[in-house]
């Protein structure tokens, strides 16, 4: 199939915009959390490396649960659901760093 023709199906310019904008925010997040981190008059590379960490052990923890639950309400609708999410939580992190005083919970 050329490129042309899959995007003159219905939908498919649309999926790949928010395709691109999901993994740009996914990707930038981690850097500019560490940017974030280290911008913080408390921030060193040790809290970085916590957050980062658990962060990341929290995701192990997490994915066979999001499996199951994108098998039984459907894949498009969780991976909707949980992108919405985490961009509610990352406006709540950014609004706690434009006051610069960030709690560890926050993170």
């Amino acid at each position: 199939m050329l490129i042309g023709q899959v995007l003159a199906q219905p939908f498919a310019k649309r999926f790949f915009v928010a395709r691109f904008i999901t993994n740009y925010g996914n990707g930038m997040s981690p850097i500019a959390l560490a940017f974030g981190i280290l911008a913080l008059p408390n921030g060193s590379a040790n809290l970085l490396g916590l957050v980062l960490g658990f962060t990341t052990a929290m995701f192990v923890v997490m994915a066979p649960f999001g499996g199951v639950i994108a098998d039984k309400y459907g894949r498009a609708r969780v991976v909707g659901l949980t992108d919405m999410a985490a961009g509610a939580v990352l406006l709540i992190q950014v609004a706690y760093f434009a006051t610069g005083q960030v709690p560890v919970a926050v993170f």
